[in-house]
This record gives structure tokens, sequence and C-alpha cells, in this order.
């Protein structure tokens, strides 16, 4: 089968349909100012995987306060399962997408979009939705890693 980032370039980085699954590269949550929850529902595979959260025109509050466009949170066994983060969306978009770690050249990098990299978005409540993700190295494989995020705005 046709890797998905062939797929995707093809289609601008729009949705493709694999079997009974749409299969994205991104997702868009739409919010100004609030609170976002992010649970890890699977376990640390082989692949280091995990989130990345960017508000492109506002900022992502760290636990220690320090804020960022662009967030990576990782799904490892040293680290909470669960993390919560201030968003701020001017633009009323927080982006998010999955990424996974590659070690090319004695160099760790997270990595994103390639390969068969992309996920299932599924809407499981109000403002709620689940991410089944595939990491990229090998077939696409919607369970190599599951995470929940909730978010809710703050006034």
């Amino acid at each position: 089968m046709e890797a998905l980032q062939s797929q995707f370039v093809r289609t601008r980085g729009g949705p493709l349909k694999i079997g009974e699954d749409i299969i994205v590269q991104q997702d868009i949550i739409d919010i100004n100012r609030g609170v976002v929850d992010i649970t890890f529902l699977s376990e640390s595979g082989p692949v280091l995987c995990g989130l990345a959260l960017k508000s492109a025109k506002g900022y992502i509050v760290l636990s220690d306060g320090s804020k960022r466009r662009l967030v990576f949170i990782w799904n490892q066994p040293n680290l909470p399962e669960r993390t919560t983060h201030e968003v701020r969306c001017p633009d009323g978009q927080l982006r998010i997408w999955n990424i996974y770690q590659v070690n090319k050249a004695e160099l760790t990098k997270a990595d994103y979009w390639t390969n068969n990299a992309g996920m299932v978005v599924e809407l499981i409540g109000e403002n709620q939705r689940k991410y089944s993700c595939s990491d990229g190295i090998g077939p696409f494989d919607k369970t190599d890693m599951v995470a929940v995020v909730h978010w809710r705005e703050l006034s």
C-alpha cells in the first residue's frame, strides 16, 4: 500500500478514507481562551509517541509559567499520563497532530506527517475528542498511541 504521506501530498493534506476510517494529519479545536486536558489511554510502545499542540497566533502555558506557540506532549513512562495546559488562541484555533520520535545519524528528533503517520479523530463527548494515532513507522496502525483531549473555555 502507498504511504499515507504520499496520499496526503496528493490531497494537499485532505482527509483519507481507508476502510472504515477517516485519517487526518491534523485536527483543529475551536477555542479562544481556555484549558486543555490531554490524557493518554495507551501505554508507551517501542516508538515514543505524543501530541503536538500549536496556537499559531497565541500561546500555550507550560507548568513553569512559560509560554510557547508549539508544545510537544510525550506519552512516556516517566511522565504523567494526564496533562493540563491553559491556551490562548486569538484566531480561535488550537491545532493538534500526532508526533513520534525517530533516530537518524546519532540525532533524536520529533517527526510528524511522514511515512504512515496519521490519526483517526472521534468526537466522544461535548468538547472531548479521542485521537487514535499511527506512529509513522511501518504500516498504518491507529492503536500505536491513543489519547483523549478535553477542553473548556475560560471567561
